[in-house]
């Protein structure tokens, strides 16, 4: 048999009866690909009111990976807003095992917990994470797709508004870019329906009230044994909050004295829960060095960047506690946050 210089790879299979990889299974194309637009009208309107034509881009990343890209800005904020960039991105990997492990190099970089990652769910994709370090960003992986949304940190549409606008725009894009004949996603089998509690709010309940002195309610002896010298209630300008202060000073070793200071505060306004959940997640999210516990209103973090100076900040329905030590009684560091906590706690079931 005499073989031609000009028959190409698939002429031998042919001939010879050999399996060409990559080119006659569908599985072997993956889920995704990158033919339709993710610069539409409607996905961009997904993440706000459009400001400006947006730009879009195809190339190659520095792997030799296929990607497209969309830039754009919608407006936040109403007529006196501002506009606010985001970027989408969608990079087509060669299997589902690269993309995978491409999520995963970007979801557990850069120390998780320190950069504020929390998974979600709700997409029509096998994993979802947001991080707020620099940028807010949400990155979804399925099959052969990697999809990553982001904007820069302002303090305009924080969290959780800007968080539910970002999922919108991947859950879209994903959408868009699933070949017709690829079977429906399916979510990882132990996924968590339930949504983050520092990005959503909680709906049931009747909220929390204001008492005329914070002092008489909180358990002070769960912080100290021994009686304080002074306790002192306040009433702090309002502001985006209104709310009540109680100082109290205890002694301690050398004539030297520590203070706690509380603070509890509810929105000047109508969005009541909402706006607290803005506010927590924002100061959550920044906080590098911090520790979340569990079975305290809503959710609640520890500052523990100053052993000397912890700070519990906890938020419940529309009521928002911050329970801070100042001084002493630090050798402990552990013991010292969980009397912090049963303070906090003392606030919660007051109010």
């Amino acid at each position: 048999m005499i073989i031609t210089r000009k028959m190409t790879a698939v002429h031998l299979a042919v001939l010879f009866g050999v399996p060409l990889v990559g080119c006659t299974a569908d599985e072997d194309r993956g889920a995704y690909d990158l033919g339709a637009d993710i610069c539409t009208s409607q996905i961009v309107a997904l993440a706000g009111v459009p400001a400006g034509d947006p730009r879009r881009a195809r190339e190659e990343d520095d792997e030799g990976r296929a990607t497209q890209s969309c830039t754009f800005s919608v407006r936040v904020g109403g007529k006196l807003g501002r506009d606010q960039p985001m970027t989408v991105t969608a990079t087509r990997h060669g299997s589902s095992k690269e993309a995978a492990e491409d999520y995963r190099t970007w979801r557990d970089g850069g120390e998780s917990d320190a950069s504020g990652v929390h998974d979600l769910g709700g997409l029509p994709a096998a994993a979802t994470s947001y991080r707020m370090v620099g940028d807010h960003q949400v990155t979804s992986h399925d099959d052969n797709l990697l999809v990553r949304v982001s904007s820069p940190d302002h303090e305009t549409g924080n969290p959780p508004d800007l968080v539910t606008r970002l999922r919108k725009v991947a859950a879209a894009v994903l959408t868009a870019l699933r070949r017709p004949d690829a079977p429906s996603p399916q979510a990882p089998s132990d996924a968590d329906p339930s949504p983050d509690p520092v990005l959503t709010p909680s709906s049931t309940g009747a909220g929390h009230g204001a008492v005329k002195d914070l002092c008489e309610i909180l358990d002070l002896s769960a912080v100290s044994t021994a009686k304080p010298v002074e306790v002192r209630p306040s009433t702090p300008k309002p502001g985006r909050l209104r709310g009540m202060m109680c100082s109290a000073v205890f002694p301690g070793e050398g004539g030297r004295s520590s203070q706690l200071l509380v603070s509890a505060s509810f929105p000047v306004g109508g969005d009541g829960p909402a706006q607290v959940a803005r506010m927590y997640a924002h100061e959550r999210h920044r906080m590098r060095e911090a520790r979340d516990v569990t079975g305290l209103g809503t959710a609640t973090f520890i500052d523990t960047r100053t052993p000397t100076m912890p700070k519990v900040l906890a938020y419940d329905q529309n009521l928002r506690v911050e329970v801070m030590w100042m001084g002493t009684g630090a050798e402990d560091p552990d013991d010292l946050q969980r009397r912090l906590v049963a303070v906090a706690d003392s606030v919660i079931a007051g109010l």
